[in-house]
């Protein structure tokens, strides 16, 4: 995982200007990544369909979903905004994805410097990069040395994603088969998304199972097919 340093920016909240430290995580290939229409940070601004490619190139994990939440807990306590961005290709954690190996990618989002000779250490923020590296080490940490209740807290966490992302999958799809010219055609579209999001979450939470140390027990493994369980019934409403 890479972090890129970059400038303090200003951003709004209320009326009070601030000065905050942005990250992006870019995560390892989602659904939406496999064929993007539109333009947007995240699908929870723009929506993301399912075509083309198929499947069988997205592989779920507990990282994306772990991670983020770590980074959002340390921008809780230190007022650190964190975004997120599909798998676009190209940078760091590719040659680990191309391999199987579940990764992502920690960066500073783009500004005046970027890749320019400006690009220099007195450009570097000490407080973004601790952050990033407070995040970094605590889920390297976590998958390093989590026992059976760690575990246990990821499945629930790995559930509450997987029941936000197919809850405002359903939304998102309803509204644009009620616009689409050809209702049926948009209708299958949409289940081919539901799909996608119900393979992905299932694979997440069975990769769990490799996250204790030791030997998995019998019961976390009847809790993450109970996890699976309740997907497959959300995904089918």
């Amino acid at each position: 995982m890479t972090a890129l340093s970059g400038e303090k920016i200003t951003v709004r909240f209320g009326p009070i200007f601030h000065n905050i430290l942005v990250i992006r995580v870019c995560f390892q290939k989602f659904p939406e990544s496999l064929h993007v229409l539109g333009i947007g940070l995240h699908p929870a601004f723009c929506r993301f369909l399912v075509l083309g490619m198929g499947t069988q190139h997205v592989k779920g994990s507990l990282l994306n979903d772990l991670h983020l939440a770590i980074c959002l807990r340390r921008a809780r306590d230190v007022r650190w905004i964190v975004r997120t961005n599909p798998y676009e290709g190209g940078s760091d954690h590719t040659a680990f994805a191309s391999a199987g190996v579940p990764s992502l990618l920690n960066w500073h989002f783009t500004d005046r410097y970027y890749h320019t000779n400006q690009d220099r250490l007195d450009k570097v923020s000490a407080q973004e990069m601790k952050n990033v590296g407070v995040a970094v080490a605590t889920s390297a940490w976590l998958l390093a040395s989590a026992d059976e209740r760690d575990a246990v807290a990821v499945i629930d966490l790995i559930a509450s994603a997987a029941d936000a992302r197919l809850k405002l999958e359903r939304q998102q799809g309803a509204a644009l088969i009620a616009k689409a010219a050809d209702g049926l055609a948009a209708a299958a579209t949409e289940r081919q998304v539901i799909a996608a999001w119900m393979k992905w979450y299932g694979e997440a939470i069975d990769s769990i199972s490799k996250l204790p140390i030791g030997v998995t027990s019998d019961s976390l493994r009847e809790k993450i097919a109970r996890a699976r369980r309740t997907i497959e019934l959300e995904g089918h409403p």
